[in-house]
């Protein structure tokens, strides 16, 4: 899961968990990162998301995305071993 924490700067991501401010969590499934992105995360961090916080969410979930899947490609490989 992924922690959002709405701040003075607008919505980002808490990579440490530890960030102060309305924090809300996100799975890193994409139906659930569909629906945050399309009002789900403005509702639960009652706030609005610029359309910047918004990309930089976008590319880093993309980002992690791509990463978990690397990831589970290389353990699929590594079980067939």
């Amino acid at each position: 899961m992924i922690r959002l924490v709405r701040t003075n700067d607008g919505v980002i991501v808490d990579s440490t968990g530890k960030q102060p401010g309305r924090g809300a969590y996100l799975h890193v499934q994409q139906d659930c990162i569909s629906k945050g992105i399309n009002g789900a995360i403005a509702r639960a961090l009652k706030s609005e998301i610029t359309e910047a916080n918004l990309n930089q969410l976008k590319e880093f979930l993309s980002d992690h995305l791509s990463t978990m899947q690397d990831d589970e490609t290389e353990n699929l490989s590594t079980k067939e071993d």
